[in-house]
């Protein structure tokens, strides 16, 4: 399953949906974040420590250096964000 973020609400929605399940169900679903900004970054990281399989994409790179540290993928672009299969 993938799961492409485009704002900030649905990021929210599908932590609800997914909220309580283990690491290990988490696993398997990939969430790609857009914007990693003042609420962006702290959003993505939470999907991140919840066990998410996480791609994030920003102008400036530097912004998700905390996150790719933490194994978050990098996509260089907005479209390769949406096509890529981690």
């Amino acid at each position: 399953m993938r799961i492409t973020v485009y704002a900030v609400t649905p990021v929210l929605v599908s932590a609800r949906e997914c909220a309580g399940r283990s690491d290990g169900e988490n696993k398997g679903m990939n969430v790609g974040f857009i914007g990693l900004g003042n609420v962006g970054a702290k959003l993505a990281g939470s999907v991140l420590r919840n066990g998410f399989s996480l791609s994030v994409h920003d102008i400036n790179k530097d912004a998700a250096q905390a996150l790719l540290d933490g194994g978050a993928g990098w996509a260089a672009t907005s479209a390769e964000l949406a096509e890529n299969e981690m």
